[in-house]
């Protein structure tokens, strides 16, 4: 059998079945963008890009998960300025709802009926709970309230033993209430602004307010209560995280 010598007017070589092909190609001969570990990829076919999937490590420093994002510095760092449920429950007959461990901006929305009529109340705790101020120029607040059938008003406390949320309530009516604290733990006077909604006098009543305590602490604790008697129904707390 012949044999056919490949010189230089034969060596560009472009459709040699593969199976004929059996040894290692000589690096030397490969493009130096081949074998480069920084490759030039910007001139490959997307068509070759087909499965596979790049590993998280090499996209940024850090660790990746499912609580972490890719910042714009290539560095994994916590999601954040999202919103979570911190707790939740149903009250049944209580006298008061303490929400302890409190670190973050958070919000309490309450769906309640009170055992008789009353308002409620607000009081602040620094010990997450062990105790809560109460003294009598602990708190200061300004709510604006209507009453359907009535004329509207304002009233303001200062020097006080809580933050007042609503006014009146009818007995065996629903009571809504929305709580507000913007980081609790690092402000001068922590401040709390709230909303609230209920029947006063077989009307129907809307509150809106804002309250402080008047020195400054690391907030950590909070109880909502009555003037009086218990309360049932359900509550949620939020935080931003």
């Amino acid at each position: 059998m012949s044999t056919t010598k490949v010189t230089d007017s034969l060596r560009n070589v472009t459709a040699v079945d593969a199976a004929k092909l059996t040894g290692a190609v000589d690096v030397a001969r490969l493009p130096s963008t081949v074998v480069n570990s920084n490759v030039d990829l910007t001139t490959l076919s997307a068509s070759n890009l087909t499965s596979g999937t790049v590993a998280t490590a090499r996209l940024g420093s850090g660790t990746a998960s499912s609580s972490t994002f890719l910042r714009g510095d290539s560095t994994y760092a916590a999601a954040g300025g999202a919103w979570t449920v911190k707790s939740s429950g149903s009250l049944s007959a209580v006298s008061f709802l303490a929400i302890t461990g409190i670190t973050k901006t958070f919000c309490v929305f309450m769906n309640i009926v009170l055992e008789t009529g009353t308002e409620m109340q607000l009081r602040t705790s620094t010990d997450n709970g062990s105790s809560y101020d109460s003294g009598s120029t602990d708190y200061s607040f300004t709510r604006f309230g209507h009453t359907a059938g009535a004329s509207g008003g304002s009233s303001g406390e200062v020097n006080h033993s809580n933050v007042s949320l609503t006014g009146g309530v009818t007995a065996s009516e629903a009571v809504h209430i929305e709580i507000c604290c913007i980081d609790p733990q690092n402000t001068e006077n922590t401040m709390f602004s709230y909303a609230s909604q209920y029947t006063s006098g077989g009307n129907a009543a809307r509150i809106i307010g804002g309250g402080m305590r008047r020195s400054a602490a690391n907030v950590d604790a909070i109880k909502i209560f009555p003037v009086g008697d218990g309360f049932t129904g359900t509550y949620v707390v939020t935080e931003l995280n």
